[in-house]
């Protein structure tokens, strides 16, 4: 016996809000899924604000009082704190040294610095006295430029390189105490090696050397002996300077040939 079949289904027909419901329920779909951070797009914050400008410090006096007069003006600060505000900034200018400042040009800083001296400064820096009569009060009281360690000069018998640091260091004190804080400079006699220090090195004298027509040789204990004598802490030694003798009886003949 023959079944007659069903009659085949007919589409869905869609009205036009089931399809704004399907299209909404697809969007809400897509929302709801995450997205990798590493795909998504992100936008880059705003810049930040540039700084404000930087006045010179020969400008700050004016700056400061214009902004503290219009504070003034507006009733926000006492009118007093003006002229202290005025006050601070003349005294930042006053510290302001050019020859302080190693970006300056070195003749404006000898310039700044020499225009700043006394009489009293200016020939205590002309002044080179020996470590015997040397403190650092001596530097402080009288503005000594320098000081020398002749033949024999030392801080005590057997000093270490640590005492003679010490004894440097004491004296430079001394002179970066004084109004101007100008750093003296300590000076040695090392003419055949750093001869004043104990367990130094010590080489012929500059006459033998001189007899070995060896000039690489000369060089190579001019580096030794100046190794000795910074680790002592002294930048500045007393050499042998070769001229011709005008009189053979003079009595720095010894030292010239040495």
């Amino acid at each position: 016996m023959i079944k007659a079949s069903n009659p085949p289904a007919m589409p869905m027909q869609l009205g036009s809000d089931d399809i704004f419901d399907t299209s909404r329920n697809l969007q809400n779909s897509i929302n709801a899924t995450s997205v990798p951070s590493k795909y998504q797009v992100r936008t880059p914050p705003p810049p930040p604000p540039p700084p404000p400008p930087r006045l010179p410090l020969s400008e700050h006096r004016g700056y400061w009082v214009l902004v503290v007069s219009l504070k003034v003006e507006m009733g926000r600060i006492p009118v007093f704190l003006m002229g202290l505000v005025v006050i601070w900034a003349a005294l930042a200018e006053a510290e302001y040294m050019i020859y302080k400042d190693a970006g300056k040009p070195l003749n404006s800083r000898i310039k700044d610095l020499v225009s700043r001296m006394t009489l009293e400064e200016k020939i205590g820096q002309m002044t080179q006295i020996e470590r015997g009569v040397a403190s650092a009060e001596v530097i402080k009281d009288y503005f000594i430029g320098s000081v020398l360690s002749g033949g024999g000069s030392v801080p005590s018998k057997q000093a270490s390189a640590e005492t003679w640091i010490n004894m440097v260091n004491g004296f430079q004190k001394g002179a970066l105490s004084t109004r101007l804080g100008i750093p003296m400079i300590y000076g040695i006699d090392a003419v055949h090696g750093h001869n004043n220090v104990y367990k130094a090195t010590i080489f012929p004298h500059n006459v033998g050397l001189g007899a070995t027509r060896d000039p690489e040789l000369v060089k190579r204990i001019g580096a030794a002996t100046a190794l000795e004598v910074r680790a002592t802490g002294i930048p500045y030694v007393f050499r042998t300077l070769y001229c011709g003798l005008s009189r053979s009886k003079m009595g720095s003949v010894l030292r010239k040939l040495q």
